[in-house]
């Protein structure tokens, strides 16, 4: 019973620890969190032109869904082409998992 009542005392005193620890860093805020979100901003090279394009096709992609909300034909073909167009990375994968058998014959 000591034993038992000994993990427990350990157990509950783990709890408090990580319950201390979340306390503190929500009274910090999120500044750090900010912190590190202006840092990626400020280290991503916006004007490179491939990123560019992703931009402006999400944009698109984007105004395209708001502007065809009522239609709903529209939007089951969006989601057929997102659904294919996850269908696909799952074919483009299949190779790299293939490739350990490549060096070897059968």
């Amino acid at each position: 019973m000591e034993e038992l009542r000994a993990a427990v005392t350990a157990h509950l005193d783990q709890v408090a620890g990580l319950v201390q620890a979340l306390s503190s860093e929500l009274r910090r805020g999120i500044g750090p969190a900010a912190d590190n979100l202006r840092a990626f901003i400020r280290a991503v090279d916006w004007t490179e032109p491939w990123l560019m394009c992703l931009m402006a096709f999400h944009v698109v992609l984007l105004l395209t869904a708001v502007g065809f909300r009522r239609n709903a034909n529209f939007q089951l073909f969006l989601l057929f082409l997102a659904s294919l167009f996850r269908w696909c990375h799952s074919i483009h994968t299949l190779p790299c998992e293939m490739k350990p058998l490549e060096g070897k014959s059968i």
